[in-house]
């Protein structure tokens, strides 16, 4: 009987670690079954299918059917690499775990945590944190606890299947990658560093903070489009999928222009860095504001309060970074993980910055696809 994303794992104790390197070793096993050209067999074997759940499975399934051979050399290897070790770190790394209770009704008993979960955190001050927050705390190190070992395993699970949904989906992307371009050694590297893919968490946690915004852009999209997240404004944006976000850490001017100089289309992009945001606040102090919504001076002086006044771009550009780079490697104080550790106004300003980029970029896009067509842009 096929077993679904939903009933995987199976009911009962679950721990995380463990369950990493169950589906690490279920990983490599259909990897070296791909060289052997030898999938359908093992994923005839339970413990293979029960380490990697049934998306991934089903993801080496569609792949050993596939007519042309597959691409099975270093690069591929090399990514595998990547992709486990950033699922590594969403399911094993615990630094800090916090007394937590679901809101009433969260867990079904037939299907287990809801979307819409809830988690109650029970220390002070009080406060509630969506079962998309509590996931994704996880990476930065964060767990909570529970009078229930139930409701752990609970919570477990749905991390579990969260992290093999994005892999599954990271390695359907990758076959359909290294189809078009195999070993070339002309093309740069699939996945971005972890360090980088933490900078993007970061800003995917500010977005998230207050509303489930923006999510993680699929692996093909970030290769090919230059884009990490998608994003929706509260209203909508009329857009299936989002508008398109480029993030960037990078703080030195003529490294953030030759990334830019990259992207084909980037006005259609939400741009997020420290440097787009140093040019915004310093053309809205001078005047010069890009939107037709001014930047209110009450934010701009909790801004300067939180980071100290800034002469020019120059010296906003190295606040800004100094403040992201503080809050990714201290320690998590907060059931939230590092996003506390940048000062409020700098969130909520980030926030209003993606909102009213992505309503610009889809307004440019719409005006492109009313001239040239729809396939002429990637929306």
């Amino acid at each position: 009987m096929t077993t679904l994303h939903w009933e995987w794992p199976a009911p009962g104790p679950c721990d995380l670690a463990r369950a990493f390197e169950a589906l690490s070793f279920g990983v490599q096993r259909l990897e070296g079954a791909l060289v052997a050209g030898r999938v359908e067999p093992e994923l005839e074997v339970e413990e293979v299918r029960r380490a990697v759940g049934p998306l991934i499975a089903e993801t080496y399934s569609v792949l050993a059917r596939r007519h042309s051979e597959p691409y099975v050399g270093e690069r591929r290897r090399a990514t595998i690499k990547q992709l486990l070790d950033e699922t590594r770190a969403e399911l094993v790394r615990l630094e800090r775990t916090f007394p937590a209770a679901f809101a009433p009704g969260a867990i079904d008993p037939e299907r287990g945590l809801g979307a819409h979960a809830k988690l109650h955190l029970t220390g002070e001050p009080p406060r509630v944190l969506r079962l998309d927050q509590a996931i994704a705390a996880r990476f930065w190190g964060v767990g909570f606890h529970f009078e229930s070992a139930e409701d752990g395993d609970h919570l477990a699970r749905a991390i579990l299947r969260d992290a093999a949904r994005g892999l599954a989906a990271d390695l359907s992307d990758l076959n359909r990658i290294l189809a078009r371009i195999r070993g070339d050694e002309r093309f740069p590297p699939l996945v971005p560093p972890l360090e980088v893919r933490a900078f993007e968490r970061l800003m995917l946690d500010l977005l998230n903070e207050h509303r489930p915004a923006a999510v993680k852009a699929p692996l093909e999209q970030d290769y090919s489009q230059k884009t990490d997240l998608r994003y929706d404004t509260e209203r909508g944006l009329g857009r299936q999928r989002g508008a398109r976000v480029q993030i960037t850490s990078l703080t030195d001017f003529a490294l953030h222009q030759a990334k830019l100089d990259q992207i084909e289309n980037r006005d259609k992009l939400v741009l997020l860095s420290p440097i787009e945001l140093a040019r915004w606040v310093d053309a809205e102090v001078h005047g010069r504001g890009p939107f037709h919504v001014p930047l209110e001076r009450e934010l701009l002086a909790r801004l300067w309060s939180a980071i100290g006044a800034q002469a020019d771009v120059r010296e906003l550009v190295n606040a800004f970074g100094r403040v992201f780079q503080r809050a990714q490697r201290t320690a998590p104080e907060s059931p939230f993980g590092p996003l506390t550790h940048v000062p409020e106004p700098v969130r909520e300003l980030v926030r209003l910055w993606v909102d009213l980029s992505a309503l610009r970029s889809t307004r440019l896009l719409r005006a492109f696809e009313d001239r040239f067509g729809q396939d002429s842009a990637r929306g």
